[in-house]
């Protein structure tokens, strides 16, 4: 009897360890994605995602996850998990039937741009930088505008490729081979000078928007709308510093993100060129930099830029010769 319940406790005792090993080799993953998503672990069908918000159990270790449903773009996710540890992975699919040669229509008006002085404060404590970054934004002041035309997307690597094979123009110096890495054919072309997206722009009988069009579009023509949804930052809706990627992202991803007159990643994901030398505005306290005229104004801000660069005011000077890996555009007409 003694040894049948010593047997019986060393069991248990096996047992139990046993299982505590078991939950020791087992973590959460959270999965955000699209309701009714198919989700592969490792290339195995595992779930159907029935809320947008997936919770599952997974061994540790690390794990490629896919997710895909018919209309979308697949996504893929490369996720490392520990042992009783929760790990989350937001797999935000992309409409596949996104034109990305699309343009959206502005009409003729009145418009203001830049900023006042007096809402620099207001800006410095809900968005961040210093008074010395929005110097060159200031004063608002009314541009009027004929109607346009804008890009309603970056100009993405695969639009950029039709180009440089048309007109014999040299591919970006990251290219090998002359082509880009494979599976970002919807990826913002970047490493392209001034004069690069100029040539591209009239090989599309199109132009670079002046910097009063890029900022309207961004800004949906609303005064306050330093950021194309609204007045306050949103990490979640634009691909910037300290967010997701830290590189460049597929176009159109973050769809909470568009201006209000549907442009997308007009805040983050890559700088993009105008048309415009950088010169001070009308009323402006700056001095012309008439030591190099060879400046030319950027928008946007990128996934290496802070909240402010990425606001719809914000002016960034680069050389027009320059070549940067988070510098892009698009077009207008």
């Amino acid at each position: 009897m003694k040894n049948f319940l010593a047997g019986w406790l060393i069991g248990g005792m096996f047992l139990l360890i046993g299982n505590s090993i078991a939950r020791a080799e087992v973590g959460k993953l959270i999965i955000k994605c699209i309701p009714e998503a198919y989700i592969f672990i490792d290339g195995q069908a595992a779930h159907l995602a029935t809320t947008k918000k997936l919770k599952i159990n997974i061994d540790v270790g690390k794990h490629v996850i896919i997710a895909e449903t018919s209309g979308y773009l697949q996504e893929t996710a490369n996720i490392e998990i520990f042992a009783g540890a929760v790990a989350e992975v937001n797999l935000s699919l992309v409409r596949a039937d996104q034109d990305r040669s699309r343009m959206v229509s502005i009409p003729a008006d009145e418009y203001s741009m830049g900023i006042d002085q007096k809402r620099i404060k207001w800006i410095l404590k809900n968005i961040g930088g210093s008074e010395k970054d929005y110097l060159a934004s200031v004063p608002k002041h009314t541009v009027k505008l004929k109607a346009f035309r804008i890009d309603k997307y970056e100009v993405t690597n695969s639009r950029y490729k039709k180009f440089i094979k048309a007109a014999h123009h040299p591919a970006p110096r990251h290219w090998r081979g002359g082509a880009y890495r494979r599976n970002q054919d919807d990826y913002p072309v970047v490493n392209v000078s001034w004069s690069d997206a100029a040539a591209y722009c009239k090989w599309a009988k199109k132009r670079l928007p002046t910097e009063a069009e890029w900022e309207i579009a961004a800004s949906g023509g609303k005064k306050s709308f330093y950021f194309p949804w609204g007045r306050k930052f949103r990490g979640a809706w634009t691909n910037t510093k300290g967010e997701r990627f830290n590189a460049p992202t597929i176009t159109g991803r973050y769809e909470k993100g568009i201006s209000k007159f549907d442009c997308y990643d007009m805040a983050g994901n890559v700088w993009e060129w105008t048309a415009d030398k950088y010169k001070p505005y009308p009323g402006s306290a700056l001095s012309v930099e008439a030591a190099d005229q060879n400046l030319r104004v950027a928008r946007g801000g990128s996934f290496k830029s802070k909240p402010f660069m990425a606001t719809t005011i914000y002016r960034k000077k680069l050389k027009a010769d320059g070549i940067y890996d988070d510098v892009g555009f698009r077009c207008a007409r």
